[in-house]
């Protein structure tokens, strides 16, 4: 798939349809691409090329239409904050406006902060259309100025975040940012490269969370998610393992005294 991609040929796949309300329930690939009738979906490479554009902001909507049915899609202002942000800091503009098509709003804030946001961006902002904002900060959500201000975030996403990795390396480096997110009572989305990835991060997340005698709900319990991205990618620790960006989902929230 890189290859192809890499070789200037044109690609109608990437041509996007106008955005429109989709309707009903977000199920899978096919019934979203075919409902917003993108080009190709019949060729199963187009299908792994949308679906790797477009896994972050699908699987975002697919889990806040689980955990919180229509009234977690619909607001005059949102705000997301995406905490570790990599790859999804660099996605094209035309994949975060996919989100007008199921989200309701007037106005949506997507925030960007990790330690890999590009040092260019960090602090700055951007208007990408429909109403949607990005902005970016190079740094951990606990250090984001900008946090306890209004208005409160909608949810956290957590892409691949690889929390239950830095466990079993005994790396401290998200207890402060969970913590955080924790106490804020706010909806909080993660995904995992892979089956045993997203074990590996409920175990860690439950012992944190007994460790710090944090009240808290699981509001989806790791799945199979059917946003993820069906192309293949070697792991960025092993190339020799070959992974699914967002292959399973779950979602978690504190709920503070």
């Amino acid at each position: 798939d890189l290859a192809d991609l890499h070789s200037r040929k044109k690609f109608p796949e990437f041509d996007f349809p106008a955005a429109q309300p989709v309707t009903g329930e977000l199920v899978g690939w096919l019934e979203y691409l075919g409902q917003r009738r993108f080009n190709r979906i019949e060729k199963e490479s187009s299908q792994r090329h949308l679906s790797h554009l477009l896994s972050y902001p699908l699987s975002l909507m697919y889990a806040l239409e689980k955990v919180g049915g229509a009234a977690a899609m619909e607001a005059s202002v949102m705000r997301l904050v995406f905490v570790g942000a990599r790859a999804e800091a660099n996605l094209p503009a035309k994949g975060w406006r996919e989100l007008g098509c199921a989200l309701r709003f007037e106005q949506l804030m997507l925030e960007m902060v990790g330690h890999e946001v590009s040092p260019e961006m960090s602090g700055k902002s951007q208007s990408i259309g429909g109403g949607i904002s990005l902005n970016f900060h190079r740094g951990s959500v606990s250090d984001l100025p900008s946090l306890a201000s209004a208005p409160e975030p909608s949810a956290f996403a957590l892409f691949n975040s690889g929390v239950g990795f830095a466990g079993s390396r005994q790396d401290d480096c998200w207890h402060s940012s969970l913590q955080q997110m924790l106490q804020t009572g706010v909806p909080m989305v993660f995904t995992s490269h892979s089956e045993q990835d997203a074990a590996r991060d409920e175990a860690e997340l439950e012992k944190l969370l007994g460790e710090w005698d944090m009240g808290h709900e699981w509001l989806m319990r790791p799945q199979l998610n059917p946003f993820r991205s069906l192309r293949k990618d070697p792991a960025r620790n092993n190339v020799r393992h070959m992974i699914s960006t967002n292959h399973s989902i779950f979602a978690i929230r504190g709920r503070p005294d």
